[in-house]
């Protein structure tokens, strides 16, 4: 394995990967919140460039305005990616 793969350490399951009607919007979060901070800290390791080059999420108030002008309420998975 080369520095830049990722080790094969957790399942599909247990990463979040299964079907998202199957599990409640908090799990859904805070699974997505959990991968996010692996993928971070993976670039942050191997990938300085592409690390240095993520911009911050949308803020609640970009959230707010979205839903707003399109009139439909965004799913919290979607707020969490």
């Amino acid at each position: 394995m080369t520095d830049n793969q990722i080790p094969p350490t957790e399942t599909p399951e247990e990463i979040g990967l299964i079907h998202a009607s199957a599990q409640p919007a908090a799990e859904i979060v805070s699974r997505a919140q959990a991968a996010w901070r692996r993928i971070e800290a993976w670039l942050s390791r191997y990938a300085h460039v592409t690390s240095a080059a993520i911009r911050p999420g949308a803020t609640d108030d970009q959230f707010r305005r979205t839903e707003e002008e399109t009139g439909y309420r965004l799913p919290p998975a979607l707020r969490a990616w």
